[in-house]
């Protein structure tokens, strides 16, 4: 069943990649234009889906760690291993005169700051639930995300967008029920 809620998600990203390439009037479910190794081939899809695996692993890691050690041990101690994983990516491929250019710096430090409070209720809900119970409820945050990314870049298509990600809600609600 829970896997019924995984195609679910992974059909609606890959359909909607489809109507990018090829218009967003075509048929989101046509059967005949399903392409499952389209995931393979595209950069993006390929990304996601081994973000979706390593959550997988670190969303176990973090009900772990917060179950044997304080909660704020665990996410400035994540944060820092992160930083410093990420530290020769980041002085390779940054752009260090944008970085501190002053207008530059204040976004990143809001986006950091709101990362960082999105994190210890997450910490939190691991400690009082199952993990994948948490990565659902989390998942629904896709329904805040399509309108503001409307209103905030001025994306298109909000009405297949939100299509979409109800249809991705259903799974995460397939998930929960009967995950």
């Amino acid at each position: 069943v829970a896997l019924a809620g995984i195609a679910l998600g992974v059909l609606v990203r890959q359909r909607r990649s489809h109507g990018f390439e090829h218009g967003p009037r075509r048929e989101v479910l046509a059967c005949d234009e399903f392409d499952l190794l389209a995931l393979a081939r595209q950069p993006g899809s390929r990304s996601m889906l081994f973000l979706a695996f390593m959550w997988s692993i670190t969303g176990s890691i973090d009900r772990l760690a917060t179950k044997s050690m304080p909660l704020l041990f665990w996410g400035p101690a994540q944060a820092v291993a992160i930083a410093v994983f990420f530290l020769p990516v980041a002085l390779l491929k940054a752009n260090w005169r944008d970085v501190f250019q002053p207008a530059t710096a204040r976004r990143l430090l809001i986006i950091g700051g709101c990362n960082t409070l999105s994190f210890i209720p997450y910490l939190f809900a691991l400690r009082m639930a199952p993990v994948y119970y948490v990565v659902c409820v989390k998942r629904i945050s896709i329904l805040l995300s399509i309108p503001l990314g409307r209103t905030v870049f001025g994306e298109d298509s909000l009405g297949e967008r939100l299509v979409g990600a109800l249809i991705m809600l259903i799974g995460v609600i397939v998930i929960s029920l009967w995950g």
